[in-house]
């Protein structure tokens, strides 16, 4: 979210909450490879013809491409995913430094 000073701020809590829906996408893309995957391995029964075998080439292309779509799917959330972590990560330890710097300076105007 934009500031006035040219910078932004960053919401820690969404952030985290981002990733944790994207952690909950990537869970789910498990299922739906595998059941690509099944259908790659399974030969359809649609008879002793050309148009048969045509039907059965056509559609195991089209399952091969599903799988790869999909695996790109869940390679670009894990991605956005890893990325997303490692933001969040980043901004919390710089607000950890940055409360512990603060208190540390009200530390010693305390003292003074």
């Amino acid at each position: 979210m934009p500031t006035g000073n040219e910078g932004f701020a960053v919401h820690l809590q969404s952030l985290t909450d981002f990733a944790g829906e994207l952690a909950t996408q990537l869970s789910g893309m498990g299922q739906p490879l595998s059941d690509l995957d099944s259908l790659v391995e399974h030969k359809l029964r649609l008879g002793e013809f050309n148009e048969a075998y045509a039907l059965w080439n056509s559609h195991g292309i089209a399952v091969s491409e599903m799988y790869i779509l999909v695996g790109q799917a869940r390679d670009a959330i894990e991605f956005a995913n890893e990325i997303t972590k490692t933001v969040s990560v980043a901004y919390q330890t710089y607000d950890d430094t940055v409360t512990g710097a603060m208190h540390a300076v009200g530390k010693s105007i305390q003292e003074a």
